[in-house]
């Protein structure tokens, strides 16, 4: 399950919003929305992306995107 928050804190860190995101992942607002609020799943072509966008670390990206948090 990703981890939503850990990801919308790293958007801030590195000024980064819905919109910006989507403009440069190639999706709709409405789409990026459905991603972050967990709807739908990111592509493996668009984690890619938004890895190098937000420069997230190899440790950034488990927690972030292979958080598995035990309910």
């Amino acid at each position: 399950e990703m981890n939503l928050i850990a990801l919308r804190q790293k958007m801030i860190e590195k000024h980064k919003s819905n919109k910006d995101l989507a403009f440069e992942l190639g999706i709709s607002r409405s789409a990026m929305q459905r991603k972050l609020s967990g709807k739908t799943q990111f592509s493996q072509s668009e984690l890619k992306v938004l890895i190098s966008i937000l420069q997230l670390s190899d440790a950034e990206i488990l927690f972030i995107f292979f958080d598995d948090k035990v309910s």
